[in-house]
């Protein structure tokens, strides 16, 4: 098994930067020094992974990559190639100029590749792809962080969360599809419980038609709940709904006797039954003008 810090040093040559410099050895198995332990199996495949079609990968100063708070991420300089040898993955970097002063002063030592890693049936870290490469002083620490790489930490991070929704959701799985699809459930049919009610609320306040029900609520759903309050305010205002009738609209209405307990004509009482309204809340209304 080979020992390895997941780094290298950079060997000058009469103070002249490499061409070629080594990225990882050739495994199978690889050991950290801290103990922690990664297979190589398929170093091709690791290649073919990690070089992306007109995207060079990129060599940075201590995986600035990951530093999400770091905005400005200049490159230390660029892999042009990868290529398999005896002794391990090795790849063809072109350095910038600030970048090389830096190395020939000595003021930077270190490569470190950032790995992405898989496990297999066995439950082994597999390399399956190099991710960038950094140039580093610490690579000792570096390593035990550039090991455990960002999917690797959100793949555990997300079997936990998954864990705790589906606990908060009574729901018998894990399954992370299968809790996204009920999240989506939920949240659609809250979606239609606030629309319903917002309509309902539209529809009692300004006495509009029920048969307008289907509509209100797809202008709900559509545009959203401060728009469809603004639009249907603004058909009350224009004499939509019974809640501005006044004599002036109603006197065409035909002058029948009433015939009923509520004091309502005829007319009324089918302009009720057309539009909807149940002929009491019509008479509290008119009562009120």
């Amino acid at each position: 098994m080979n020992q390895i810090q997941l780094s290298s040093e950079i060997k000058l040559s009469q103070n002249t930067l490499p061409l070629w410099v080594q990225l990882l050895p050739i495994g199978p198995e690889i050991s950290t020094a801290d103990g922690r332990e990664f297979t190589l199996s398929e170093p091709e495949l690791v290649i073919q992974n990690s070089m992306r079609e007109n995207v060079e990968m990129s060599v940075d100063y201590e995986h600035s990559i990951r530093d999400e708070n770091q905005h400005i991420k200049p490159a230390a300089g660029w892999v042009k190639a990868l290529e398999l040898r005896d002794d391990g993955i090795w790849g063809k970097v072109e350095w910038t100029k600030p970048a090389t002063q830096l190395i020939e002063n000595k003021e930077y030592r270190y490569l470190s590749p950032l790995l992405s890693l898989s496990s297999d049936t066995a439950g082994n870290k597999v390399i399956t792809k190099i991710v960038n490469v950094g140039l580093t002083n610490t690579p000792a620490l570096e390593m035990a962080a550039f090991c455990s790489t960002k999917t690797e930490k959100l793949k555990v991070d997300t079997s936990t969360f998954a864990h705790e929704i589906a606990s908060l959701m009574s729901l018998d799985t894990n399954n992370p599809n299968e809790i996204l699809a009920a999240l989506r459930q939920k949240n659609e049919a809250s979606e239609l419980a606030s629309c319903s009610l917002d309509v309902e609320e539209a529809i009692g306040k300004y006495v509009f038609p029920r048969s307008c029900e289907p509509e209100f609520l797809s202008m709900r759903k559509v545009l959203g709940k401060q728009c469809f309050e603004s639009i249907v305010s603004k058909l009350s205002l224009n004499g939509f709904g019974f809640v501005h009738l006044n004599s002036h609209q109603t006197k065409s209405l035909p002058k029948l006797q009433h015939t009923n307990n509520l004091g309502l004509s005829n007319g009324e009482l089918e302009a009720c039954k057309l539009v909807g309204v149940e002929p009491e809340l019509y008479k509290k209304i008119k009562e009120q003008k």
